[in-house]
């Protein structure tokens, strides 16, 4: 699971898919801060006097040593259990060989497991890094400022056949984890409650993208792909900068008393789906204007050539397992290929899944696939549902370009697989603006 914000408040929940589900702002556990280490060219990216901005701790987080003293650890914020810890410090050795251009430390791992479950503390962990009882995180039934999530999973992960939870010492929600989760411990199985399978799809998630977590800005929006909250992405660079410049302490991990297991609720009843398993899709594309952030170091634009699509030729179709997103597009870049980021979200504005699509620089003659997306994320089998994506590409040490938005009404995924027999709908009209990202599709639609 894995974004933007001010200086202010970052907003969050717990991690959950992209990793994590959105809610509304709340508080996250901040180590104490000293701007008055701060040197005067960072002092100068922002925020008022004695206070550190957000764009400070990025670059402290990303450049070890050059702001000793910023974040302040107590004796009781120092300790990591054990067996976290080696977690967090393998996963760093693991992908420095797997993706060494990435650059990821063990302390940002330690940053995100201290603000989603407190590095599991409290819970016992065996040697095999599995962790009981199972760490579950709030229902997600819409209730407590918390987002309304319905089950992905039939309770196979969150044990609730209703709603989603966050799960695991990383808090992945279960569909983020299908798509996501690493086997860390190497005994074949992915486990979102073992911390080695947790940390290691955690930090493959941050690296996603080309991401190089040494750059203040990629390390700003790999934390904020992970939970898109301001609040949230402060505070995991806080305490990331704590750990650097302070070495942890073994912490202790007393034996959990027992808690009762959540009891499973009736799955629900599901639709039957029409008689038409592929039914015509209306594709509405939104122009979008990007979200201001926070300055932060960013490449100059002569090097980030932009990727414009061609509304009028972009369709959505279903096949018996995905929802493929086709369109023509032009762009001035080099190299051979560029991704696509592609976000869906149901009508309330909840993440159901996110994908990366690969595509040649140079454009073909014809329409290419710009994002495919799981029907199985999307819906339950014989529902229709309602959909908006958007796309979006970040090159290398270049900020993120939304591309478009779109709305994507009438997909159906079929209870039975079949062959897939998509459908052309009527052009759909314009609305304004939106920002989201991913889901491929076989509609015209006019811009």
């Amino acid at each position: 699971m894995l974004l933007s914000g001010a200086d202010a408040p970052l907003d969050t929940d717990s991690h959950r898919t992209p990793a994590t589900p959105t809610t509304t702002d709340r508080d996250y556990p901040m180590p104490t801060l000293n701007p008055a280490v701060l040197p005067a060219g960072l002092t100068a990216l922002g925020g008022a006097p004695g206070q550190v901005p957000t764009d400070s701790l990025a670059t402290a987080a990303a450049s070890p040593g050059t702001t000793g003293g910023l974040v302040r650890l107590t004796a009781a914020d120092r300790q990591i259990p054990t067996r976290v810890l080696a977690a967090y410090q393998q996963t760093a050795t693991t992908l420095s060989t797997e993706q060494p251009g990435c650059h990821l430390r063990w302390q940002l791992l330690a940053g995100i497991g201290k603000v989603e479950t407190n590095h599991a503390t409290g819970r016992a962990i065996s040697t095999d890094g599995t962790i009981t009882p199972a760490i579950l995180g709030p229902r997600l039934d819409g209730s407590g400022g918390f987002a309304r999530i319905a089950d992905t999973d039939y309770g196979r992960l969150d044990q609730d056949t209703t709603y989603d939870r966050a799960v695991g010492p990383m808090q992945f929600l279960p569909g983020t984890w299908t798509s996501a989760g690493r086997d860390g411990n190497h005994d074949n199985t992915k486990n979102p409650n073992n911390i080695d399978d947790a940390t290691l799809a955690t930090g493959t998630y941050l690296c996603a993208h080309g991401r190089d977590l040494a750059n203040p800005g990629d390390l700003y929006a790999a934390i904020r792909a992970y939970n898109p909250s301001d609040t949230y992405v402060r505070a995991v660079l806080a305490w990331t900068t704590g750990y650097t410049n302070t070495t942890p302490s073994p912490g202790t991990q007393p034996t959990p008393a027992p808690t009762p297991a959540p009891t499973p609720t009736p799955p629900s009843t599901h639709p039957t789906a029409p008689a038409t398993p592929f039914p015509i899709i209306s594709l509405t594309p939104r122009n979008t204007t990007p979200t201001p952030t926070p300055d932060r170091p960013t490449t100059p634009a002569s090097t980030c050539p932009p990727i414009t699509l061609t509304t009028s030729t972009l369709a959505a179709t279903t096949t018996s397992t995905t929802l493929d997103i086709t369109g023509r597009y032009t762009t001035t870049g080099s190299g051979l290929t560029t991704v696509i980021h592609a976000e869906a979200r149901d009508t309330a504005g909840h993440i159901l899944t996110t994908t990366d699509t690969t595509i040649p620089t140079t454009p073909p003659a014809g329409p290419a696939l710009l994002a495919r997306v799981p029907l199985d994320h999307l819906a339950a089998p014989g529902q229709t549902t309602t959909i908006t994506v958007t796309l979006t590409t970040t090159p290398t040490g270049c900020l993120t370009q939304t591309l478009i938005t779109l709305t994507i009404t009438g997909i159906t995924r079929p209870n039975t697989p079949g062959t897939p027999t998509p459908t052309a709908s009527n052009p759909a009209p314009p609305t304004s603006a939106s920002q989201r990202s991913e889901t491929p599709g076989s509609t015209p639609a006019t811009p």
